[in-house]
């Protein structure tokens, strides 16, 4: 399935940042290199080859460290099930109050949630700067009702982190 990319994501200012068990890890880091600019090698003072790696990384795995949605959906009585529907504003209620009051991007393939993005605006540098939340830069596809949030195992456990 291809990702639709929100429009108007030139400056780097946005970022989106993958969030859950949902989303694969290449469309994630694909989409994040995508809106960061701060990391060009014009960037750095003295740039060596590859030396954004680490940097681009590290911050990735810190924010999505910072987004527990599995925790938060479950908070909020929406667990994994192969029989329970939930609705979109339920699942933004969920997401949102632990993202500043601003709302994700929730991906649905077939009625089943595939996918949940974090949107920020950042302050300074990606290596060092703030990460705000920031409205979402793309519509959501996720059904107003109706929504499947399948055990990832096809059973009833908890994903392992």
């Amino acid at each position: 399935m291809g990702l639709p990319r929100p429009s108007g994501s030139t400056s780097g200012a946005s970022t989106a940042v993958c969030s859950t068990h949902l989303l694969l890890i290449e469309s994630c880091t694909y989409f994040i290199a995508a809106c960061i600019s701060s990391l060009d090698p014009p960037c750095y003072g003295s740039y060596e080859p590859t030396q954004e790696v680490p940097d681009f990384f590290t911050r990735t795995v810190d924010l999505f460290k910072s987004l527990p949605s599995y925790e938060w959906l479950s908070d909020a009585g929406i667990t994994p099930s192969s029989s329970q529907t939930y609705s979109s504003s339920d699942i933004q209620a969920a997401l949102s109050k632990n993202h500043g009051g601003k709302e994700v991007y929730l991906g649905c393939r077939s009625g089943e949630l595939d996918e949940i993005w974090y949107f920020f605006n950042t302050r300074g540098s990606v290596q060092g700067g703030t990460f705000e939340p920031a409205d979402p830069l793309a519509d959501s596809t996720c059904p107003a009702t109706g929504i499947k949030y399948l055990p990832k195992n096809g059973g009833g456990s908890s994903p392992s982190g």
